[in-house]
């Protein structure tokens, strides 16, 4: 059977939804900063689909690459599996 790694809580999703809504919470008023030309290029070019796209091809690699700390996903530190592996 598959390792089971801990899930986020509510308290961690919380705490990236607010992230997430600060991030383009500010990324508006910078937006609204900007000089007229700049404004323009941001709403009326495909500048946030090529930001997805860049940002997309980050996470998917980053969730390829193996950890660097040797650990399995959901095993601990001293080789401990939590609560799972004492079933």
């Amino acid at each position: 059977m598959a390792e089971i790694g801990r899930q986020p809580g509510w308290r961690e999703v919380l705490v990236l939804a607010g992230a997430v809504v600060a991030i383009v919470l500010g990324a508006a008023v910078v937006t609204s900063l900007l000089p007229t030309g700049l404004q323009d290029t941001v709403f009326h070019q495909p500048l946030l689909i090529g930001v997805l796209i860049v940002g997309t091809g980050g996470l998917l690699w980053r969730i390829s690459r193996p950890r660097r700390d040797g650990l399995g996903a959901g095993s601990e530190p001293n080789g401990d599996l939590g609560d799972e592996s004492r079933r």
